[in-house]
């Protein structure tokens, strides 16, 4: 980034903001490979919905456990940079809005949960499948049984991440919205998984039929399309962004 300030006393926002198109784009690495990891390394087979939807996860990972696991880390270190991401963010946003920051750091924390469930998966389930395979059959009623019990809480850990990944993109929009120098056009767009995160999340808590086309745009347009364009407009930001970023101008 040319900021024309000396290195020393470059202002925290702008070091932010010079930390954010490097994290969106491996982020956006992140979402590629887990598409890949899961589409063509686990799959979807008809025999994963043999037992019902709530055991596909179960029969997933008995049927490609290695895959499981390293989508599901894979899928972890993601909730993890979308937390770096928000709580980016909220450094770029400090000064000019404090108040919108503060909540999106928090929202950026609550990602944690994100990652918690991904990685109950990794151990949890894992550990069900592996113990799934090779006990009697009355073992396995008492299995499946914790099995549920677990992907129960691993759904509430995820659902709580979403309500805030929702929470905290909105306010992204709209702080960035506001920020002089800053592109309007990306700026709506941060509310795209902010709205679809929202969807998701009302989805989840009113008993609805799953949309699995939320998922699909999440990834595509949220994911991947909107990190990279972060990535390509704010690799080199414009010097009217940098400007506004170098005075303390606090929100009214």
């Amino acid at each position: 980034m040319n900021t024309n300030i000396p290195e020393e006393i470059i202002p925290e926002p702008l070091r932010w903001l010079n930390f954010l198109p490097r994290v969106t784009l491996l982020n956006a690495l992140g979402a590629i490979i887990l598409s890949i990891v899961f589409l063509g390394g686990i799959g979807q087979q008809i025999s994963d919905e043999a037992m019902g939807p709530e055991y596909v996860e179960l029969l997933q990972a008995i049927r490609e456990p290695v895959m499981f696991r390293a989508a599901w880390v894979i899928d972890a270190v993601i909730w993890i940079m979308i937390g770096v991401i928000l709580l980016s963010i909220s450094g770029i946003l400090r000064y000019q809005a404090p108040l919108k920051a503060r909540f999106i750091s928090v929202c950026g924390i609550m990602q944690a949960f994100g990652a918690l469930g991904s990685f109950m998966r990794l151990d949890g389930i894992s550990d069900i499948a592996t113990r799934y395979m090779i006990a009697s059959s009355d073992q396995q009623a008492g299995l499946l049984d914790s099995y549920l019990e677990l992907w129960r809480v691993i759904n509430s850990s995820n659902h709580l991440a979403v309500l805030f990944q929702g929470i905290g993109f909105l306010l992204v929009a709209w702080g960035f919205y506001l920020l002089r120098g800053f592109p309007r056009w990306l700026a709506t767009w941060f509310g795209l998984p902010g709205l679809l995160a929202i969807a998701q999340f009302g989805i989840y808590i009113t008993g609805a039929a799953y949309l699995f086309l939320i998922n699909v745009l999440g990834l595509i347009a949220g994911s991947i399309a909107l990190n990279i364009a972060i990535s390509i407009t704010l690799w080199r930001p414009v010097e009217e962004l940098i400007s506004s970023l170098s005075i303390r101008n606090v929100e009214k």
